[in-house]
């Protein structure tokens, strides 16, 4: 499931204005490729969190599963959801910007720029 080139500017708008702001520099455009962003629409965050919660939830009630080694699979797996879930899946902009059209990109990297430098007054 990829998200739209819209929610990736966003992301990583954000990711760059804490990264200028930390650095207290503008970012130059190496530097912006190499910022991370979540590729993970929320919502299936918060789904993958529920299910490993409820798979955990499964695992110490006993239910669906009344046999000792089917609830301890249930619960790793539910834990491994969970996990997951929190901390999603982390690509840098270079790599996603691997996927989408070349024009695209262009458009993508000068909105961060300006939106970067308009935040921090530059």
């Amino acid at each position: 499931m990829a998200l739209p080139p819209e929610k990736i500017q966003e992301r990583a708008i954000k990711a760059g204005i804490r990264a200028s702001k930390r650095r207290h520099r503008r970012l130059k455009l190496e530097e912006l490729l190499k910022l991370k962003i979540q590729i993970l629409p929320n919502a299936l965050r918060w789904a993958l969190v529920i299910l490993g919660l409820l798979m955990i939830v499964g695992a110490f009630t006993g239910w669906p599963f009344p046999r000792d080694n089917h609830q301890v699979l249930l619960g790793i797996g539910g834990g491994l959801l969970a996990v997951f879930g929190c901390f999603g899946v982390m690509r840098t902009l270079e790599t996603v910007f691997d996927t989408i059209a070349a024009e695209g990109v262009g458009l993508i990297l000068e909105g961060i720029l300006s939106a970067i430098g308009h935040a921090l007054g530059l």
